[in-house]
């Protein structure tokens, strides 16, 4: 095997068009796993996990719009064709 001089970057651009949402490793009264999903036209593409604890998991409470909004923030650091807020 040959070593190059100077490295080759490639990037792949996918495009998602759905998302599904599921928790994993639920600890009661601490913290809970966000897994976001992501798919394309033909099948699962890739997933993001997100650990939600601390002071964010006592905000939550049982207003689940509050989980829409890590959602909603989680996807646009995910979509690399958006600015940074």
């Amino acid at each position: 095997m040959n070593t190059l001089e100077t490295p080759i970057v490639q990037t792949l651009q996918k495009t998602f068009t759905h998302y599904s949402i599921q928790f994993e490793n639920l600890v009661l009264h601490k913290e809970v796993t966000l897994v976001i999903n992501l798919f394309n036209q033909e099948s699962h593409s890739h997933s993001a996990h997100y650990k939600i604890e601390g002071e964010e998991y006592q905000q939550w409470g049982d207003d689940d719009s509050y989980i829409d909004s890590i959602i909603q923030r989680e996807l646009q650091k995910l979509n690399t064709e958006s600015p940074a807020e």
